[in-house]
């Protein structure tokens, strides 16, 4: 009795995945508005090093966020990919590219920090135009983005360094 009842809280706690994901989501979207907002004001203010600062702690910090969400993902997706469709409605195939277009926006939202910076280094002559738009290209693609932001951040000690020293 303890253990059938265990099972149907657990199955309850599934049937709400789905609108607690929905909470998560707009959540995440207001909160990046306003840290969209608080970069604007920043890199009007050509305030270097709280762009570098936050851009680093984005997109640093969203590592942990990334690695759960692809060690999630996967069984998921290979779950939906495999099953015959008999036994599992055809509505769970639309689940992946679901999946996929959430992680895409987190990227596009969290890479805010990282276009603000990159805009900053090229109006700061630190960054010429092919560089900005290969960084800014890098920046859609997801675990290059994470790579491209520890090149942008070497760059930028380097350059800010030696612009000091002039």
């Amino acid at each position: 009795m303890i253990v059938k009842k265990h099972f149907e809280n657990q199955c309850n706690i599934f049937e709400h995945l789905p609108k607690m994901f929905a909470i998560w989501f707009v959540i995440f979207i207001v909160i990046s508005i306003i840290n969209i907002i608080s970069v604007i004001r920043d890199y009007k203010k050509n305030n270097t090093e709280v762009l570098f600062k936050k851009m680093k702690r984005v997109k640093m910090g969203l590592i942990p966020f990334w690695i759960i969400n692809f060690i999630c993902y996967i069984p998921i997706s290979i779950v939906f990919l495999f099953i015959p469709p008999g036994v599992l409605p055809l509505i769970g195939w639309a689940f992946i590219p679901l999946f996929v277009l959430a992680s895409y926006i987190v990227l596009c939202l969290s890479s805010s920090f990282s276009f603000s910076y990159l805009l900053h280094l090229k109006k700061n002559n630190i960054l010429s135009t092919k560089q900005l738009v290969i960084h800014t290209i890098l920046q859609f693609i997801f675990v290059v983005d994470i790579v491209d932001t520890i090149c942008i951040i070497q760059l930028s000690r380097v350059k800010f360094i030696a612009k000091k020293q002039t």
